[in-house]
């Protein structure tokens, strides 16, 4: 069952192509028109391109790991902590010492790549309490230090954020070679449909000629039986072969309506598309053969440019970074740990303070005496430090989980690896293909355009003989398709060999670079219009469907 969109285009085709007398004049298109028109309106690539924009946006994601995290905290708090001790110091009618504050923090902290990690911190208090063994009442608490832990042994070469962020380029890198790798497919469909539309309607206008003689050969078959030199018996055979030219020249129409729907397919994007009832004519012209090349040299450059092999490197790229980050985690956790603190108090003396001992009394030292500036300056004197160095080791026992992870990620290593000789291997295959494949379009080509020049020189010279009467129509309809068949056998040839040219470009990866399409760039101005200007080529940016031309030669 046919969809609503096909039985739209068959019509809106069928009345381009077989009553173009019904619309507009038809608009010359260039092969880089249409695959101007095609890239500028495909889907997939659309979507490929945000895939692109996705992976930027994970590679930003993973640098984020390393930005620097300030935290800060306030509080109010009161608290009456019951105590088991014959020295409570509870006001008189209290069962436990109440202590009321007011606490501030700041802290801030950034992972670095090396696997370090830094932590600066500052806190200060009020606090106003009900001990008679306190000192100090309101209290001014205050505090700075730095803290600083490095990896030794596991997390020293590799940790998840320092590969998350070398995948993540990674990431960029393979939608980038899909993207390239879908330009390609996609300016290769294009040419095939492109050369399969005029192979088609080269087809269409053969069979019209040959329908054109086998017409002017009846009908002098009938002038003669009019004058009376050919027996009426000679019309059959003129009858005959019309009716049977008319229906080859049905399928050839059929055919191009069907080669014609494919490239408008390719061209539209949409089914409400102005493509399907755009009249065209193709301006181009099969491209001569191309001087041959060294299948090796063929077969080196395409393992070099293929977005194949590059999305591979950068798969077995990630699948080493995976065993390396297991083998890191299989080893000793063992951290060194450095830091430095400050502290500072002041405050103002306790009047209710309790010396339960007789004739004992209690002196502050001035510096603890007064407010926060106090505290704070307690803290430049580096009165109370606190600083220490040391090492800091985890080791699991057995690390049967961190070995079993070892072997997966080195088993997926290989088998990347051994996917990307496969890949290589039939990026080879298809170079050599297509290599054999031009070659064999080209003796091809040569064969055919001399057995078209022959069978043109065997119809002159049969129609000479008939008009002499040394003839019959037997023999003169025999020419007339054996030329017929030559002119097909030749044209076919010289699209085979625009074929055949285009696919060898496509299998060593120089399709976008002899075509002018850069996969990258700033956002160029709109697609040029279909136009009656010889091919050119055009840039292709990442972020944006839009072409722009380039100054470059013709496609070749």
């Amino acid at each position: 069952m046919k969809s609503p969109m096909l039985c739209a285009a068959l019509v809106a085709v069928a009345a381009a192509v077989v009553t173009p007398q019904t619309v507009a004049q038809p608009l010359p298109l260039t092969l880089a028109d249409a695959t101007a028109r095609a890239l500028e309106h495909l889907p997939e690539i659309a979507i490929q391109r945000d895939a692109i924009t996705l992976a930027a946006q994970g590679q930003t994601r993973a640098e984020a790991a390393y930005d620097p995290v300030l935290r800060l905290d306030g509080r109010v708090r009161t608290r009456t902590d019951p105590l088991n001790t014959l020295f409570v110091g509870a006001p008189p009618g209290a069962l436990a010492p109440r202590t009321n504050s007011l606490v501030g923090s700041a802290s801030w902290s950034r992972l670095f790549e090396s696997g370090a990690t830094l932590t600066a911190s500052g806190a200060t208090s009020f606090e106003s309490l009900t001990s008679r063994f306190a000192l100090l009442t309101p209290a001014y608490l205050t505090s700075v230090g730095v803290e600083v832990r490095q990896p030794l042994l596991a997390g020293r070469k590799i940790d998840q954020q320092r590969r998350a962020l070398k995948v993540s380029a990674l990431d960029v890198t393979r939608s980038r070679a899909a993207l390239e790798r879908l330009v390609t497919e996609t300016v290769a469909a294009v040419e095939r449909a492109y050369w399969a539309v005029r192979a088609a309607r080269d087809d269409v206008r053969i069979r019209e000629q040959s329908l054109t003689l086998a017409e002017a050969q009846r009908q002098d078959t009938a002038d003669r039986i009019q004058a009376g030199i050919a027996a009426e018996a000679e019309i059959a055979a003129p009858v005959a072969e019309i009716a049977r030219r008319r229906a080859d020249l049905v399928r050839a129409r059929d055919e191009a309506i069907r080669a014609d729907i494919a490239l408008r397919q390719l061209m539209a994007g949409t089914a409400d598309s102005a493509t399907w009832s755009l009249a065209y004519d193709l301006a181009d012209e099969p491209p001569a053969p191309s001087d041959p090349e060294a299948i090796e040299a063929l077969v080196a450059d395409a393992l070099a440019r293929r977005p194949e092999m590059a999305d591979m490197d950068a798969a077995r790229a990630i699948a080493a970074l995976d065993t390396r980050l297991a083998q890191e985690r299989a080893r000793t956790q063992m951290d060194l740990v450095a830091a430095y603190n400050l502290r500072g108090l002041a405050g103002g003396e306790n009047p209710d303070l309790y010396v339960p001992f007789p004739g004992a009394t209690v002196t502050l030292p001035e510096d603890q005496l007064g407010g926060l500036d106090d505290s704070l300056q307690t803290l430049v004197t580096h009165r109370f430090s606190d600083i220490y160095v040391g090492v800091s080791v985890a080791l699991p026992i057995g690390r049967r989980a961190a070995k079993a992870d070892v072997v997966a990620a080195t088993l997926a290593e290989r088998r990347t690896a051994l996917q990307r000789d496969q890949i290589g291997q039939r990026i080879a295959t298809e170079v050599r293909t297509a290599s054999a494949r031009l070659a064999a379009a080209r003796e091809r080509l040569e064969a055919t355009s001399a057995l078209e020049a022959a069978a043109t020189d065997l119809l002159a010279a049969e129609q000479a003989r008939f008009e002499a009467g040394q003839s019959t129509n037997f023999f003169v309809l025999t020419r007339q398709t054996e030329l017929a068949q030559a002119t097909l056998a030749s044209t076919a040839a010289r699209i085979e060999v625009a074929r055949a040219n285009s696919e060898l470009l496509r299998a060593t990866g120089r399709l976008l670079e002899r075509r002018g399409i850069l996969v990258d760039g700033p956002t160029p101005p709109p697609a040029a219009p279909v136009s009656s200007a010889s091919a050119s080529p055009y840039r292709f940016p990442t972020s944006t469907a839009r072409l722009t031309p380039v100054p470059t030669g013709a496609a070749r």
